[in-house]
C-alpha cells in the first residue's frame, strides 16, 4: 500500500511540472518501472504514450517488463498496441521482445483461440511445433499474411538444412484450404509430395488421409460443387502432362471424395476409372474408400459391396475406414 502512494506521489509531481522542468526519459523510466512492479498496468500504459508522444526512447528493460506483465495478465491486444506504437518510431522500432516472451506470447495466443484442429500437431521442437500451431490459426483466422509471416519464419529457422516436417505442411494445407485457395493448397500438396517421395506406404497412406488429415481440401473442393471439382480436375489432368509432369493420386483421391459429399456417384466413379486410365496411376485404399464413400451415401449398397469385393480382389489391404464404410453398407440394408 505504501508503495502505491509513493508511485502515485510522483506521478501527480511529474503532472504538475512547469513546461521549463519537464521530466526526462530516466524519469518516464523510473515511474513506468514502480507501476509495473505494482500491478498497475493501466497506468503505466498511460505513461508509456506519453514517454513515446515526447519522443523519447523507451528503455528495453521497461519494454521487456511491459511484455512480461502484458503476457502474465494474458492483454495481448494491449501488447500489440504498445508495439505497434513503438514501431511508429524511428528511435522505438529496434525494440522486440526476448526470444523466450515470444515463445510465451505465441503460447498464450494459442491458448485464447477456442478453435481445436481435428488432429492435434505433434510438437517436433518448441520452434516448428509453435508454428504449426500458429499456422492452424491462421486457418481459422482467414489471415493470410499471417500464413506467409509464420511460413517465412519457419523456412529461416530451418537454415535450409533440413525440411519442414509433415505437420508444417498439412497445416500449410489446411490453411489455404481455409482461404478458399485451392491453387496455393494443392501446390503446396505438391510441394509436400515432392519432399517426401521416398516415405513408405505406411506413411504416406496415413499423412494423405483425404477423410482426415487432408479433409479441410477435400472440404474446399466441394463448396461450389460440380464447379468447383471439374476445375481442379481438369488443372490436375493439365499437369498430368506438364513437363515435367505432375500426377498425384493424393489430389485425386480428395476430388473423389469432394464428389461423394455433393453426391454425385457419377462424378466420384468417373475420377475414379481417370486413375488408371488418363493419369496411369494404381488406386490405393483411399482411392477405393472414396468411391465406397460415394455409392453408401446415396444407398446403392450392391455397387459398395462391389468396390469392396474388387479392391479384396487386386489384394488392396483394407483399413479402418474401409470398414467403418462395409459395416454402414449393410446396416443400410
Amino acid at each position: 500500500m505504501g508503495s502505491s502512494r509513493i508511485v502515485w506521489s510522483i506521478t501527480a509531481m511529474m503532472l504538475q511540472t512547469d513546461k521549463e522542468s519537464l521530466p526526462d526519459d530516466e524519469s518516464y523510466d523510473l515511474v513506468i518501472g514502480m507501476l509495473l512492479l505494482t500491478d498497475q498496468i493501466d497506468v503505466a500504459l498511460k505513461y508509456i504514450d506519453l514517454t513515446l508522444k515526447s519522443g523519447y526512447i523507451l528503455s528495453i528493460n521497461v519494454f521487456t517488463e511491459c511484455v512480461r506483465n502484458c503476457v502474465n495478465k494474458g492483454r495481448l491486444d494491449t501488447l500489440a498496441l504498445v508495439i505497434e506504437r513503438c514501431k511508429k518510431m524511428d528511435q522505438n522500432k529496434a525494440l522486440c521482445p526476448p526470444r523466450n516472451l515470444c515463445n510465451c506470447i505465441a503460447n498464450v495466443a494459442m491458448e485464447e483461440d477456442s478453435s481445436e484442429m481435428q488432429k492435434k500437431p505433434i510438437l517436433l521442437s518448441v520452434d516448428e511445433g509453435l508454428v504449426v500451431f500458429v499456422l492452424g490459426t491462421t486457418g481459422r483466422m482467414y489471415n493470410a499474411k499471417l500464413l506467409d509471416g509464420s511460413w517465412a519464419i519457419l523456412k529461416r529457422a530451418l537454415h535450409q538444412k533440413k525440411v519442414p516436417n509433415p505437420e508444417s505442411y498439412l497445416a500449410k494445407i489446411y490453411t489455404h484450404a481455409s482461404l478458399g485457395n485451392l491453387q496455393k493448397a494443392f501446390s503446396t500438396l505438391h510441394e509436400f509430395e515432392t519432399t517426401y517421395r521416398n516415405f513408405t506406404k505406411e506413411a504416406e497412406e496415413d499423412l494423405l488421409f483425404p477423410f482426415t488429415s487432408l479433409y479441410p481440401l477435400v472440404m474446399a473442393c466441394s463448396k461450389d460443387g460440380f464447379v468447383t471439382l471439374d476445375s481442379v480436375y481438369y488443372q490436375l489432368e493439365n499437369l498430368s502432362q506438364a513437363d515435367p509432369p505432375y500426377k498425384s493420386i493424393a489430389a485425386l483421391n480428395c476430388i473423389i471424395l469432394g464428389c461423394a459429399n455433393t453426391w454425385d456417384v457419377d462424378r466420384a466413379y468417373q475420377t475414379f476409372e481417370t486413375i488408371d486410365g488418363a493419369f496411369g496411376l494404381i488406386p490405393n485404399i483411399h482411392s477405393y474408400n472414396a468411391l465406397k464413400c460415394a455409392f453408401v451415401k446415396l444407398n446403392m449398397t450392391s455397387e459398395a459391396s462391389s468396390v469392396f469385393d474388387h479392391l479384396i480382389n487386386k489384394g488392396v489391404k483394407p483399413n479402418s475406414t474401409t470398414c467403418s464404410l462395409f459395416v454402414n453398407t449393410h446396416l443400410v440394408k
